[in-house]
């Protein structure tokens, strides 16, 4: 009876001294490992040593809207570096579908297999159940901007809903474009000025301030579909990449003043 007693009481003490590893795990929890952090920060340093002297031509591969396409989201990472023309890659939002603490590692992980710089945009989907969180931890910046060469790019964060119906910064947005000096300018973001998120408060404004400082293109996601188009008066194109579901991506390549733009299936 003795040994059935300590059996019973070595098995209790076994389970509660896993219980505290059981319930550590939550899909919503935000304490990422070190090596997932700071990531824009790390990677506008890599792309600050990069001067593009001798290029004539700086290419930029877009994608957009991987959510759980992990598999089409791997394709199009070998595609791009079997190419091995582009100098950036860009993912213009919705890097996750729940914006679980996972779904970023693992894309994360898919992504970081890419052989050079890449950066995001934070679209809505990342900033469900507390993905904002979880992105900048991850990423840091949800709204930056960097050089290439002749080319200045802004990065602009248009999520309303998810992030609580919070105004879109667009008095940031537009300090930033004041402040661009000989250069030419796109505007990268996720969701569409022509969206119910933005249209009837913020989507006039926001066009009329990327007319004012000379925007040469907008780069979206959010609509999986590709489409380009001038769709307002101020004539300025607007990129919507699609997802990378469509097993596709965009190459744009950047030649002195001007953009070239070709869409890339696999």
């Amino acid at each position: 009876m003795k040994k059935v007693y300590l059996l019973g009481l070595i098995m209790v003490i076994i389970v509660l001294s896993s219980c505290q590893k059981l319930f550590e795990f939550s899909p919503y929890e935000s304490n990422l490992p070190d090596g997932y952090k700071s990531t824009t920060e790390k990677q506008l340093g890599k792309l600050s040593i990069m001067k593009f002297k001798d290029q004539d031509t700086i290419v930029v591969d877009l994608i957009s809207d991987s959510h759980v396409f992990h598999k089409e989201l791997r394709e199009v990472v070998n595609r791009i570096n079997d190419d091995r023309k582009a100098d950036l890659v860009m993912h213009l939002g919705d890097f996750t579908d729940g914006g679980y603490q996972q779904e970023y590692i693992y894309s994360h992980e898919l992504m970081d297999r890419l052989s050079v710089t890449w950066l995001t945009v934070i679209g809505n989907h990342d900033c469900l159940s507390n993905g904002e969180s979880v992105y900048k931890a991850m990423f840091g910046y949800e709204q930056y901007e960097f050089d290439l060469r002749e080319w200045h790019i802004i990065v602009w964060n248009s999520v309303v809903w998810e992030l609580g119906d919070r105004t879109p910064d667009l008095n940031w947005l537009e300090r930033k474009l004041a402040a661009v000096k000989g250069q030419n300018i796109i505007v990268a973001t996720h969701i569409p000025s022509w969206d119910d998120q933005l249209r009837e408060r913020w989507g006039d404004q926001f066009e009329n301030i990327i007319a004012k400082y000379g925007v040469k293109i907008v780069l979206l996601g959010h609509e999986h579909t590709y489409s380009l188009a001038s769709p307002f008066e101020n004539s300025i194109p607007h990129l919507v990449v699609g997802s990378v579901s469509n097993r596709a991506f965009v190459r744009l390549k950047l030649a002195g003043s001007r953009y070239i733009l070709q869409q890339m299936k696999l």
